[in-house]
């Protein structure tokens, strides 16, 4: 494990639901400073005039760790209180990933958030597609990228980043990725978005595709 992360002395034996107790659930009002943008628009049936709060975000950089060897993807399980506070899930299976800091590309943000949350360096990081999630209230764009890793033992345990955010790092293989999206364990938009096109770039994450333009 990184000597960036300070491990937890808890070892994941229930593919990580049961470790994880939930002892207190408080809110209180919070606000969020947000843009009104005043939009006038023409469809081919009629002009539109309309006015909406918009959330300004960061751009995030999010990345899918991959080891050839073993066809290992690894994904990251983190305590979400916002999840648990309205649907009951305790944890959600994510990506490494992060907003992209000023004066940063995404290519640099993704290799920055894989190895201060997962403590890998990548072999090889290379742009897969850009999305956006929400844009009915943010004009937030995700970029998200493919980076080769070694094989990794420390997985599996609790671990504390140095941003002090409490992490689980998961091994799932690449056979098994189906299974797990029909079980539905994912409820992370971005993570089914990266299992669903590894499932549709096997040939890529084997590395028996041809790369071009420095995009898949």
């Amino acid at each position: 494990m990184s000597a960036r992360h300070e491990a937890a002395n808890v070892k994941d034996d229930t593919n990580g639901i049961d470790d994880v107790q939930i002892l207190h659930v408080a809110s209180e009002p919070a606000s969020r400073e947000t843009t009104r943008y005043n939009v006038t628009y023409t469809s081919p049936i009629s002009e539109h005039a309309l006015s909406v709060n918009c959330i300004d975000l960061p751009d995030l950089a999010a990345v899918i760790p991959y080891c050839r060897e073993t066809r290992t993807i690894y994904l990251i399980e983190q305590v979400r209180p916002a999840l648990f506070a309205k649907h009951g899930w305790k944890t959600d299976v994510e990506l490494p990933a992060g907003f992209v800091d000023q004066g940063e590309t995404p290519t640099e943000a993704a290799a920055r958030e894989l190895e201060e949350e997962t403590g890998f360096t990548s072999l090889q990081t290379t742009p897969l597609c850009e999305f956006v999630i929400s844009p009915g209230f943010t004009g937030e764009k995700t970029s998200l990228f493919l980076a080769l890793v070694e094989p990794q033992i420390s997985t599996g345990y609790w671990f504390k980043t140095v941003d002090g955010e409490m992490l689980k790092i998961l091994e799932v293989k690449l056979e098994d990725v189906p299974a797990l999206l029909e079980r539905n364990q994912i409820h992370n938009a971005l993570t089914c978005l990266a299992m669903n096109w590894c499932l549709a770039h096997v040939e890529v994450l084997d590395g028996t595709d041809v790369q071009r333009d420095g995009q898949f």
